[in-house]
C-alpha cells in the first residue's frame, strides 16, 4: 500500500473515530474489514456473549438429562441406543 492509500485509510478512522457510523475498508475495490463505533462493538459483543450463555445452559440441561437417564449404563450402551433411536425415527420419517 503506498502513502497516499496509507493516509487516506488514517484519514477515514479518523473520521470514523468520532462518527456513529461504521466504515468499510475497500482496497481495489474489494472490502477488506469493517470499522464498527466501540458502541455498536459493546453491543454486538454482548449479544454474542449472551448466546453462548443460553447454549451453554441448554447444553448443561441436555447432559444433566442424559446423566439422570444413563447412570448404570457404560457410554457404550447410551450410543447404541441413540444410534437405534435415530434409525427409528429415520424409518418412521421414510
Amino acid at each position: 500500500m503506498d502513502d497516499k492509500a496509507k493516509q487516506a485509510l488514517i484519514n477515514q478512522l479518523s473520521k470514523t473515530s468520532v462518527s456513529n457510523h461504521p466504515l468499510m475498508i475497500k482496497y481495489r475495490g474489494m472490502t477488506l474489514a469493517t470499522v464498527l463505533p466501540v458502541e455498536d462493538h459493546q453491543k454486538f459483543q454482548a449479544e454474542r456473549e449472551e448466546k453462548l450463555k443460553d447454549l451453554k445452559t441448554e447444553l448443561n440441561s441436555i447432559l444433566s438429562l442424559i446423566r439422570s437417564h444413563t447412570r448404570h449404563q457404560s457410554l457404550a450402551e447410551v450410543e447404541a441406543r441413540l444410534a437405534a433411536l435415530r434409525d427409528n425415527i429415520e424409518q418412521e420419517m421414510g
